[in-house]
Parts: C-alpha cells; structure tokens; sequence
C-alpha cells in the first residue's frame, strides 16, 4: 500500500521548549495524522484503480530500496570491525616484538649470572680478609637479582596483556565473519528484490500498449502528486510550530547546490506525453549515486508514488518544497530534520522511469517552479 507521510515541525530552540509549546506541538501532531489518514485512504484509492501489476511494482522496489539500506549499513559496520581488527593487529605486533627483545635480553643475562654467579660468590666467601668489600660485592649480586625479578615480572605482564589482545582479536575476527555472512545474505535479499521487480516491469511494459493508455496513467500519476502537494502544503500552514532555517529559502535564489551529480537531460517545461508537460527536471545519474539535500528542510514524505518510484519531499518553509523521485533508496525517515547536503537518497529507476536518473522539482506555495534559476551555475 502507498502510504502519504506527513510530518510537524517543532520548535528548533530548546530552550522555548514550555510546557505550553509541547501542550501546542500534541495538538499539531493530532490534526496532521487525521490529515494523514485521509491522505493514505485517497491514494490507496487511487492505486486500487491501477493494474495488480502495480501494486507488486510498489511492494517489489520498497523491499529493493530497504535491502539497499540495510546492505549500506552492514558495510559500514564491516568497515568499523575491519578497522578494529587492523588496530588489534598491529598492537599484537609491537607487543610481540617487545616480548621477543625482552625475553632475548633476559635469557642473556641468566646465561651471564650463570656462569659468573658460583665463581663470584666463592670467591667472596673465600675472601674474608675484606669483609667491607664482601658486603659491597653481595649488595650488588642481590640488586641484581631483585633486578632480573622485576624485568622476569614485566615479562609476564606483558604475556599477560598478550594472551588478552589475542582474545579479544579472535573475537573480532569472529566479528568480521558473523559481518561477511551478513553481507552476503543482504546481497543476496537485494538481488532477489531487484529480480522481482525487473518481472514486475516486465509485465507492466507489456500491459502499457497504446499512446492513450500511458498519457491516461501519466495524468493520473501527476494528478496524485500534485493532490498530495497540497495537502501537504494546506496542513503544513496549519501547523503553529515551524522549524526556521539558518538562511531562509527564498535568499538561496541562484545558489543551491545541484541534488545529484550529472546533466540535466529533460528540462522545465519540455514536452513529455501529450499535451503534459515536464514540471521538473530530470538530471542523468549512475545508479546508487548519491542524492543530496539543496537545504535544510524536514522529511514530510517517503514513500512510493506510482509514476514515481521511491520519493522523497522535504520542506523547506515559507512554502516551499523540494521533490527527489525515482530513487533507488530512501536513507531518511518520515519527520527527520535534514541538513544541507546531507545524503538523502540513492539514484535509481524506480516507479518506470526507463532510464536511471533523479527527477527533480522545486514548489512554491504548491506550483512548480523551473529549478535552473535556483540551482548554482556549472
């Protein structure tokens, strides 16, 4: 099922945080998940007058998307054990060789008291004429020996500490391969996503067979976008707490930085199908590159769109919004305060885009806006 998210903003300054405020941020909360019922209830509406085919196309690149995210964070975790296991090794490795010049030194000095040792002290008892020079000589045979006890001492600490960093590396490595074995199964639960829902578009390209039927699904798909548009746009100036940007949207004119890196392949107001027209841009991109916020705004929907794929809407305030569709995966959750550039999404082809890419709009107060005035020059 397709699922519209729509999200409150909250107060940014802690310290204005009364109990009035959060009495005031309960009552936002409640009207904008009414507002959300009723936007799940139209759009599953709608998605019910679609192909079957449709909705597995939804189901199958919402698993492709989550398998993708999970893989990303499983590597990130493999590279944190890697790098654990790099650091235990290389202190096993100083220590060892510490170990290895301490017992070499040690074992030198034994063979010396050894061979000196009996000689020397008979030498002394012998000697009782100097009884001052006896006492000096056994001081400095026992200092010797209380030294070698001490060095035997640090030895054993040090094969102590040894035998610990040994343990905690096995469990490390174990570690890596419990990670490896997750990898692998992750990858494989993202190639039997991708698989199904190749089969998926398969079958809907077969289903789509004259120009009339796809202009009827692309008008309907746009129709569903912009219903949600405002929607959001309607409850969102409802809401009484509103998060302000460090610099305000409107000032960013001519400055943002571009979503995704690549060329804009379609632009503001090209012919798509019919007598529609583009409303965004469409910027061509490698598949599972990263999508970046153009500012500072809150996550008020993550979900599929049909027509779509995987889309991501951010607010921005003062009535605008910026819209990422067709990704390959969504990496920010429903009512997440995103920073400027943050990653937000992967590229991808989702929702029967037939090439890979990031589809791209900018809306004021619920229209589209021609995003190349506000993107920095290249």
């Amino acid at each position: 099922m397709v699922c519209a998210h729509l999200a409150v903003w909250g107060h940014s300054n802690a310290a204005a945080d009364t109990a009035a405020d959060l009495k005031a941020r309960h009552a936002d909360l409640a009207a904008l998940e009414s507002a959300m019922a009723e936007t799940r209830q139209s759009l599953d509406a709608a998605l019910g007058q679609h192909a079957e085919e449709q909705r597995a196309l939804a189901a199958a690149e919402l698993e492709m998307g989550a398998a993708q995210a999970r893989l990303v964070a499983v590597e990130e975790a493999l590279a944190e054990a890697d790098l654990r296991a790099h650091v235990l090794r290389r202190e096993v490795g100083v220590l060892d060789r510490q170990l290895a010049e301490a017992e070499d030194a040690l074992a030198r000095q034994l063979r010396v008291a050894y061979l000196l040792g009996r000689e020397d002290r008979l030498k002394l008892l012998l000697n009782v004429e100097d009884s001052a020079s006896l006492e000096r000589q056994l001081g400095y045979h026992a200092y010797l020996a209380r030294a070698r006890e001490q060095q035997i001492a640090a030895v054993r600490e040090d094969l102590d500490r040894r035998r610990r960093l040994g343990k905690q590396l096995l469990i490390e490595r174990a570690e890596q391969q419990r990670l490896h074995l997750e990898r692998s199964r992750q990858l494989a639960s993202l190639e039997q996503a991708t698989a199904l829902r190749q089969a998926v578009l398969e079958t809907l390209d077969r289903r789509i067979d004259d120009q009339g039927r796809d202009l009827e699904r692309l008008q309907s798909d746009r129709a569903q976008l912009q219903a949600l548009v405002e929607r959001l746009e309607r409850v969102l100036a409802e809401a009484k707490a509103r998060a302000a940007a460090p610099r305000p949207f409107p000032t960013q004119r001519g400055g943002l930085p571009w979503p995704v890196r690549g060329s804009a392949v379609v632009r503001f107001g090209d012919p798509r199908s019919g007598n529609l027209q583009w409303q965004g841009i469409v910027i061509a991109a490698g598949s599972g590159d990263e999508v970046r916020a153009v500012h500072a705004g809150r996550v008020v929907f993550a979900d599929w769109l049909p027509g779509y794929g995987l889309v991501m809407i951010l607010d921005h305030g003062a009535g605008y919004l910026s819209i990422y569709a067709h990704n390959q995966a969504l990496f920010r959750q429903l009512g997440v305060q995103v920073a400027l550039g943050e990653v937000i999404a992967a590229v991808g082809d989702t929702g029967g885009a037939g090439r890979t890419g990031l589809y791209f709009e900018i809306r004021e107060a619920g229209r589209p806006v021609d995003p190349h005035p506000w993107l920095a020059k290249r």
